[in-house]
This record gives structure tokens, C-alpha cells and sequence, in this order.
């Protein structure tokens, strides 16, 4: 008789803290060292993009500027010290030279019906279903946009709401209803959400409530 179990089904549940840099350093270190730690470890001119209290249980998508992610389980990563640099993201899945990290998102769980919002820097949009975004191998990054010319990803969040707003570079903003926007899979392309002007690029876009408030930070 065959007994299949999960690799996850053997993990230890347990609070930890990670850290990703624009740079592709990525950490894990235990609350107790996190808290001793004066100063986390970085290179020079790197920054973290991503750094929260987790589950080891949790899963970590990172995109990149190429329309790709890369699915990365907390338990995977080797605990180290905050005040180390962390392992280099290439080697854990490789990816091109000129690609970099745009944004991480936690996930508790796919079986959440939930939806995942993509923009480009030239405006092109589309919504994905979360579970499309799990996968049972993960030694490479997958599609998670189609770009067209030298367009990139831009910008992602997590949690359908009943408004989008996006956000350029020169300060225009747009509102729209979530369900103006069609839902694609992971190897689409999308639509047209906003009209960019050409010295300009979209920074953001955001699942918002009607009520909430957004707070833009410049250069300055």
C-alpha cells in the first residue's frame, strides 16, 4: 500500500519574520532574533520591500518586472539571523538578469475566493482567480501576465473590493468599478484600464472601498 503525504503535513506551525529586498534578498528569522536585532542586514543601496511577522505555513508570491511570480513556501526558507543578508532569490529560482521584484504577496490559503489585481506601467489591467497562482512545483517562476514590447509589470494587490483606483507617475488618478474589469488567467494579456500619456507611467492600482482614504508619497 502507497501512503502519500504532504511535505506540508510534516511542518512545525510556527510565527516567524520575513524579509525580501528590492535587490532579491530574501530572510527568515525567528521573532526572538528579529527583536535583538538593531539594524536588519542589507547590502548597500538595498531596501526591504517586504517585511512582516508570518506563517511557516504561509505561501510568499513574489513578482517581477517580466509578468512572472515565483511561489515560494515559508518552510522552505533556512532559518538565519535578521541581521544577516539573506540568500540570494537566484538561488532559489532563477531568474533574467534584467528582472527585479515589484511586490510580495502572503497567502493563508488559495482555497479563498479571491482575486488578484495586475497593471502594467502602460495601463494594460486584468483580475486572476488566487487559486490559480498555486502550483506543486516550484523550482522555476511561472507566467503571470502576457507584456507586450518593452511594457512591464508594474503593480499588484490582493483582495477584490468594489473600486479600483489607479495611479500614474505624474499624479493622475482614475476610478472604476472592480467589475468593469475582466477576469483572465494567468497567461492573458488583459484590457486597457487606464490611458497613460506618454512621459508618463502607472505606479499603482489598489482594490479600495468607497470610503477609504489613500495617502500618495513623493520624491520630496
Amino acid at each position: 500500500e502507497t501512503i502519500k503525504i504532504d511535505e506540508k503535513d510534516l511542518i512545525s506551525e510556527e510565527k516567524v519574520m520575513v524579509g525580501i529586498t528590492k535587490d532579491g534578498y530574501v530572510k527568515r528569522a525567528s521573532i526572538r532574533s528579529y527583536q535583538a536585532t538593531l539594524s536588519v542586514g542589507l547590502k548597500q543601496d538595498d531596501a526591504l520591500i517586504f517585511e512582516r511577522e508570518v506563517n511557516t505555513l504561509n505561501t510568499l508570491l513574489i513578482f517581477t518586472s517580466l509578468g512572472n511570480y515565483i511561489f515560494l513556501p515559508v518552510y522552505k526558507l533556512d532559518e538565519q539571523k535578521w541581521k544577516d543578508l539573506g540568500v540570494y532569490l537566484n538561488n532559489i529560482t532563477p531568474i533574467a538578469k534584467d528582472e527585479r521584484i515589484i511586490d510580495v504577496i502572503l497567502v493563508e490559503s488559495f482555497k479563498d475566493n479571491d482575486y488578484v489585481l495586475l497593471a502594467t506601467k502602460k495601463g494594460m489591467m486584468k483580475q486572476s482567480k488566487l487559486s490559480d497562482f498555486e502550483v506543486t512545483r516550484f523550482y522555476k517562476s511561472m507566467k503571470c501576465m502576457k507584456l507586450s514590447g518593452d511594457d512591464q509589470l508594474a503593480s499588484v494587490d490582493y483582495g477584490q473590493r468594489d473600486n479600483i483606483i489607479s495611479i500614474s507617475k505624474n499624479g493622475y488618478v482614475l476610478r472604476y468599478k472592480t467589475e468593469d474589469l475582466p477576469l483572465y488567467g494567468l497567461q492573458a494579456g488583459g484590457v486597457k484600464g487606464m490611458n497613460i500619456g506618454d512621459k508618463d507611467i502607472l505606479v499603482k492600482s489598489l482594490y479600495v472601498k468607497e470610503r477609504d482614504d489613500f495617502i500618495m508619497l513623493s520624491i520630496r
